[in-house]
């Protein structure tokens, strides 16, 4: 008996093939599909992409949405100093609106982040605020078409459907790591996170910035890529610690890293900042009482959660147009004692040699 050649069913159209006919974002299709406002030529061209894609939204979708709570997710990767308080202020403010707030750490693994959307999806969450979606597109986008509002915070994922709370990475690094470089530096170092991430690329281009603008070779040997970890601002201080030509002053792109930096200098008899300056991106409480008290880029946390708080009221309320809502936030720049020139100029102003 001759076995007939199975004939491929044609794939439903999706969300995405909707917005690319249309040529407006995924989440303005969103908006539409759930009843928001947008402007009027972005909704002929939807409905003209829907009809020529006999485009038919998943039921179950529509149900989950039309039996959604007022509980929103927040989806972050530690539960470290700076998601902790963000945590707090966001939990608080929107209480008070009658949202409920679930939370969800992921621990930066991709089954972690997995999990964590299936765990939002089961709870029905109307929204969910989220730190990275570098990596993770395809989960939120499945998210968003089921109508579920994203915001983004301490990242730009350069995507007009999704709104996003960010910080000003670029230059205040920019003005951090300037003040080492004027303060008699040179060979100065930095850490960064991963680079997948947006903030990570973000705080190297200010890094950049400030040796261009300074008129002064970038050492590229002082570039060490790490994991956002005290264990990986560790290690990376061991191999900068190694160099034939060591850095005098190092900037931190975490507090983790920071932290990490200074654990190694203390078991390595490095004095701080007599030996080698340090100043890192993140403040948390801890930093003003060490010794020396470490200088540090202290983002808004408070503004963070507020910022966040009134996007996602103007999202759920129907109110915003079909554009994504971008808001960007000035951080500080804590100077402390940590920085010091370095030793060489120091003995060549009082004339003495190491």
């Amino acid at each position: 008996m001759a076995v007939g050649r199975k004939i491929p069913q044609k794939r439903s159209a999706t969300i995405v093939n909707v917005a690319d006919m249309a040529d407006v974002s995924i989440g303005t299709v969103s908006r539409y599909l759930n009843g928001f406002q947008i402007k009027v030529g972005n909704k002929k061209r939807i409905e003209d992409a829907i009809k020529a894609l006999s485009y038919s939204r998943n039921a179950f979708a529509s149900a989950m949405k039309s039996e959604a709570s007022s509980m929103v997710g927040l989806l972050v990767p530690d539960y470290d100093e700076f998601h902790a308080q963000l945590l707090g202020n966001l939990v608080t403010a929107l209480r008070k609106e009658g949202i409920v707030t679930l939370t969800y750490c992921h621990e930066s693994n991709d089954e972690g982040f997995r999990d964590a959307v299936n765990f939002f999806r089961t709870h029905r969450v109307s929204a969910l605020i989220v730190s990275d979606i570098d990596e993770r597109r395809d989960e939120i986008i499945a998210m968003m078409n089921d109508g579920v509002q994203i915001i983004t915070y301490d990242n730009d994922p350069n995507d007009n459907s999704i709104d996003r709370v960010t910080v000003d990475n670029r230059a205040v690094s920019c003005t951090a790591v300037s003040h080492l470089l004027e303060t008699g530096h040179s060979r100065v170092a930095i850490i960064t996170g991963a680079m997948e991430n947006w903030t990570a690329v973000e705080r190297l281009a200010g890094y950049r910035d400030a040796f261009e603008r300074n008129g002064i070779n970038i050492p590229e040997d002082l570039i060490v890529h790490s994991n956002w970890r005290r264990e990986g601002g560790q290690e990376a201080m061991q191999h900068l610690w190694n160099l034939p030509d060591r850095p005098t002053a190092v900037f931190g792109s975490n507090h983790q890293m920071s932290l990490g930096v200074i654990a190694y200098a203390r078991a390595n008899d490095i004095a701080i900042p007599e030996e080698l300056s340090l100043i890192s991106f993140d403040d948390i409480e801890m930093f003003q009482y060490l010794t020396p008290a470490i200088t540090a880029i202290s983002q808004p946390v408070d503004k963070i959660a507020g910022a966040v708080k009134q996007l996602l009221l103007r999202r759920l309320e129907g109110g915003a147009n079909d554009d994504a809502l971008v808001e960007v936030l000035n951080c500080d720049f804590l100077k402390r004692e940590s920085v010091a020139p370095p030793r060489q100029m120091t003995n060549q102003r009082t004339g003495s040699a190491r």
